[in-house]
C-alpha cells in the first residue's frame, strides 16, 4: 500500500503541547477552548439578567424641547443633583440600582469567563484523594460539584499566584484564537491588569480592586481584546 504520509516511515513528529511554567516550577499544559462558547455565555447571561428585570441600561432623565415634547437622555454619575429634591432622589435611587445591577452582571460574567478558561488547563483532580484529605485537615471546604471542585483544585494547587493565572489564561486565549489574538495584545492587557493588582496591594480604593477569585483578570483581558482578539 502506498504511504501517503509526508514521512516515509509513517511516523510524524509530535511537538510538545503549549504549556506554562508556574511560579513553583510546575509545567502546566493547556488546550484550546471555544471562543464562541465564551461569547454565547456572555450573551445568554445578559439575556437572563434582562429577563429578570435587572436595570443594566443607565436610567434616563428628560429634557423639554420646543413644541412641548420631551427627549430622554441617559443619566451619568455627575448629573444626579438637581434643583428639585424629589427628582434628585429619583435619580439617585435609579442610579444606585443600575450600578448594583451592572456590578452583579460583571461579577457573574467574570465567574463564567474563569470557568470556561479553566477548561483549557490540561489538569484534573487526582483520584488518590490526597488533596481532598489535606484540604479537610486544614478546614477548607471542597465542593461536591465536580466543576467547582476542579476549579478549587486548580486555583489552590496548580495556579497559586496571580501571575500563574494570568500566564495560563494568556496561553489558552492565544491557542484558542488560532492566531487571531496576537501575543503582544494579550500581554499588554495582562500588564495593565497586573499593574492594577499590585497597585491595589499598596492600598488604593478598594472598590476598584480587581479580584482574582472572580475572574477579573480574565474579564479585563478579554474585554481589552474584544471579540476574537480585536482591540476595542
Amino acid at each position: 500500500m502506498k504511504n501517503h504520509s509526508r514521512y516515509p516511515n509513517g511516523a510524524s513528529p509530535t511537538p510538545e503541547r503549549p504549556y506554562i511554567l508556574t511560579e513553583d516550577g510546575r509545567k502546566v499544559h493547556v488546550r484550546a477552548i471555544s471562543m464562541v462558547e465564551m461569547e454565547e455565555a456572555e450573551r445568554g447571561l445578559e439575556k437572563h439578567f434582562r429577563a429578570q428585570g435587572e436595570p443594566l441600561d443607565p436610567p434616563t432623565y428628560t429634557v423639554s424641547v420646543a413644541g412641548g415634547g420631551e427627549v430622554p437622555y441617559p443619566l451619568t454619575a455627575d448629573i444626579l443633583e438637581t434643583s428639585d429634591p424629589a427628582e434628585t432622589a429619583r435619580r439617585k435611587t435609579a442610579w444606585v440600582a443600575h450600578v448594583e445591577a451592572v456590578n452583579r452582571f460583571n461579577a457573574e460574567k467574570g465567574r463564567l469567563i474563569q470557568e470556561i478558561i479553566l477548561e483549557g488547563v490540561d489538569v484534573d483532580v487526582p483520584e488518590d484523594g490526597i488533596w481532598e484529605a489535606r484540604m479537610k485537615r486544614r478546614y477548607i471546604e471542597v465542593p461536591d460539584d465536580p466543576v467547582l471542585k476542579r476549579q478549587k483544585y486548580l486555583l489552590t494547587e496548580i495556579l497559586k499566584t496571580p501571575d500563574d493565572w494570568l500566564n495560563v489564561q494568556n496561553e489558552i486565549l492565544i491557542l484558542s484564537s488560532s492566531g487571531a489574538i496576537k501575543r503582544e495584545v494579550v500581554e499588554a492587557a495582562s500588564a495593565t491588569f497586573r499593574s492594577q493588582l499590585f497597585a491595589v496591594a499598596e492600598g488604593p480604593d478598594e472598590e476598584s480592586a480587581p479580584g482574582r477569585n472572580g475572574g477579573a483578570g480574565a474579564q479585563e483581558t478579554t474585554a481589552a481584546l474584544g471579540a476574537h482578539g480585536q482591540t476595542v
